[in-house]
């Protein structure tokens, strides 16, 4: 008997294959290869340099499109228009071209579930081209519940189910349309627990380390961190902080200008001149204010695999965001045996709690609360400890990736009958 054919559509940005990975890549590279015993999975990714049009990895069939076509059509369009709407990522024919190109893939291979993520526009069209498709969208951000309703309402005509990340993401889009007839569930994205080995000694340890792991962007609220860090080290000289991620400033207009949040919106303070490194600089003008250049390491992006490195010289991940569907880096810092405080924004309180028996959680934007939270782990070994064991049992039993595939192939079984 035949396998069913499923497909995943990456965004046209996304880094799926080793190193070079987003968090979307991360989760569609390894769920693919767990789904493979039950179904034929085709993995449709924006093209790589160097990479054939489509090759086998790990039980899963990879195809490689070019982008290429739609940024011609965007200039095209801009000479024509004057503008660029095809930019614009809740444009109807956003990447027009990469659609029409998996569409027709998914044809080719008689794929009868396609995976895609956020961009709710892109099933219609996948749809017109396989009239009996069953289209899935993977909601990582808060996009269903901040674009104009009537946009969002009639693109979700065309998606037959709708998963959110977090309980968090998934009430938000519940409660913005419950009229829809789509379904809307909550599958959390995983995590290789066994690769990521738990390792007692690093709670334990006599670590001075403070890391921050993810985008240098202002939505990430490094800004605070930066400032409770210099408020903690006058109580503690000896404390160091690391952070890794790349410098990628967001642009507003995927965020910022979309929040209902007044924290997130005030954000717009760092997008006034327009510039893609307006915000790394004002990081390190804060370091450079509080004197603290020889205690704060810029490592910059650096595969997810090597993460682990930095963990492992840290006593506490401390994740500031003022935006965060889920939250990756606490999960991987739980999983490894690394304590977490966290802000107590978005998916974040559903993943750490409030009882502080796995981690703890602080008000965005209030460096005083975190500057005490930071202080409390460094000098409670024991509160490390009963932290990082709690927390690497939580991401066993609920966020390992064969949890995660199990609950997706439960969840398309469904969608096919």
């Amino acid at each position: 008997m035949n396998k069913p054919a499923i497909a995943f559509l990456a965004q046209p940005f996304d880094g799926v294959l080793p190193p070079y990975q987003n968090s979307v890549g991360i989760y569609t590279y390894e769920i693919a290869q767990r789904l493979s015993d039950e179904f034929e999975v085709h993995v449709i990714i924006p093209h790589i340099e160097g990479r054939e049009k489509k090759e086998l990895i790990r039980g899963s069939h990879f195809h490689y499109l070019s982008t290429n076509l739609d940024k011609n059509l965007q200039k095209v369009f801009r000479k024509i228009f004057g503008y660029e709407a095809l930019t614009e990522f809740s444009h109807r024919y956003y990447h027009l071209i990469y659609v029409i190109q998996a569409a027709l893939l998914i044809r080719k291979y008689q794929c009868r579930i396609v995976h895609t993520y956020n961009f709710s526009q892109f099933p219609r069209l996948l749809k017109l081209i396989n009239p009996e498709l069953k289209t899935l969208v993977s909601m990582r951000c808060e996009w269903l519940s901040q674009l104009p309703r009537q946009l969002i309402y009639q693109q979700l005509k065309s998606v037959d189910s709708v998963i959110g990340c977090s309980e968090y993401i998934t009430g938000k889009a519940e409660i913005c349309f419950p009229e829809s007839k789509t379904v809307f569930d909550t599958i959390h994205t995983g995590f290789d627990t066994y690769r990521i080995n738990y390792r007692e000694s690093i709670a334990s340890s006599d670590n001075n380390t403070v890391l921050f792991v993810g985008r240098i962007s202002p939505e990430k609220g490094v800004h605070t961190l930066i400032e409770a860090f210099a408020i903690a080290k006058r109580f503690e000289p000896a404390l160091k902080l690391c952070l890794v991620g790349g410098h990628g400033q967001l642009k507003s207009h995927l965020l910022v200008d979309l929040a209902d949040d007044p924290r997130v919106k005030a954000l717009q303070r760092f997008y006034q001149t327009g510039s893609p490194t307006e915000y790394i600089d004002h990081i390190k003008g804060l370091i450079t204010k509080h004197k603290l250049e020889s205690s704060v390491e810029f490592v910059g992006g650096v595969p997810y695999e090597e993460v682990v490195v930095f963990q492992s010289k840290a006593f506490v991940l401390v994740n500031p965001s003022l935006s965060e569907a889920f939250g990756r880096a606490p999960v991987e810092a739980m999983s490894i045996g690394l304590p977490v405080i966290a802000s107590r924004v978005g998916g974040h309180p559903e993943l750490i709690g409030e009882d502080k028996t796995i981690g703890l959680l602080v008000e965005p934007e209030q460096p005083t609360e975190m500057a005490e939270a930071i202080l409390t782990l460094f000098k409670d070994r024991s509160m490390r400890k009963s932290f990082a064991s709690g927390a690497r049992q939580c991401v066993e039993q609920l966020y390992s990736w064969e949890n995660i595939s199990n609950k997706l192939k439960v969840h398309y079984r469904t969608m096919l009958d």
